[in-house]
């Protein structure tokens, strides 16, 4: 309830008043809308808390406990930073080297390949990450072994058709909609699709690392992973333009993806001695 208020609910809100008021198709009206949405999930989220923790708000601190989750919660922030960095500063860098029109047609772009990873995320990994933690914590080999492969045939087909779909879905929205900067830069979504193919075969190691409880693998190869997105941006802007973002970005995955299934591979031989 939390998640979709934060995440559709406001959404859905400002779609029917948009429609229905056209005095609201302002971005301060968006803005505010994606603030109250916000505001009222964290209510809610702490009403839940409430309910569930009869002395919230009463009773002495356990700092020590507090401190302990904060250090543990830590590097998962480092590396979703990481993460998001790339998926932040490539717009910024596409605005430098193409214009705004040109970002516009990017954010579309990359919002259809993204999706992909939503899905993924809903319809497999959420699915997995119980079992193989489970099997990693009761130290059942064959069960891990068997869910890893589940998992590997699982999400490579479910990206694979997703990729396909998006991208014959993608060329028909461009022809629908007509709009010049989106049939002159269908380009970008193709390789936004490649980046996100990356991405799509960067889950199951990371699956897999998770649940052996190598987190500072995953928290390295994503750090390193925005570096390398930094470096080939900055230095190949001068003579690929916007094209530089569009190699940084796939670059940058591809490392997490080398990097991850590399501690993996490690972390498996271990699991298995």
């Amino acid at each position: 309830c939390v998640l979709f208020v934060r995440m559709g609910l406001w959404g859905v809100v400002v779609i029917a008043s948009l429609w229905a008021f056209p005095e609201t198709r302002t971005i301060d009206f968006v803005l505010i809308a994606w603030l109250a949405g916000v505001v009222l999930a964290c209510a809610l989220g702490i009403v839940r808390v409430s309910s569930l923790v009869p002395s919230w708000g009463g009773g002495k601190i356990d700092l020590v406990w507090l401190i302990h989750g904060l250090k543990v919660a830590l590097p998962f922030f480092i590396a979703s930073i990481a993460v998001r960095g790339i998926a932040t500063f490539d717009r910024f860098f596409v605005e430098e080297f193409g214009g705004l029109e040109v970002v516009g047609a990017y954010v579309v772009f990359i919002g259809m390949a993204t999706a992909v990873i939503s899905f993924i995320d809903a319809g497999v990994v959420d699915f997995a990450y119980p079992k193989l933690v489970a099997a990693a914590r009761t130290l059942d080999r064959g069960g891990f072994s068997s869910e890893m492969r589940k998992a590997w045939s699982r999400v490579l087909g479910l990206g694979a058709s997703l990729i396909v779909l998006c991208a014959l879905g993608g060329h028909l929205f461009v022809n629908i909609v007509g709009k010049g900067v989106y049939l002159e830069n269908i380009e970008v979504l193709y390789w936004l699709l490649f980046a996100s193919a990356i991405n799509v075969m960067s889950i199951v190691p990371h699956l897999g690392l998770y649940a052996l409880g190598y987190d500072q693998a995953i928290v390295r190869s994503q750090v390193i992973g925005f570096v390398v997105f930094l470096m080939l941006a900055i230095s190949l802007s001068g003579s690929l333009g916007i094209k530089a973002v569009l190699i940084a970005v796939c670059a940058a995955w591809a490392t997490i993806f080398v990097w991850k299934a590399a501690a993996y591979k490690a972390a498996l031989l271990k699991f298995n001695y």
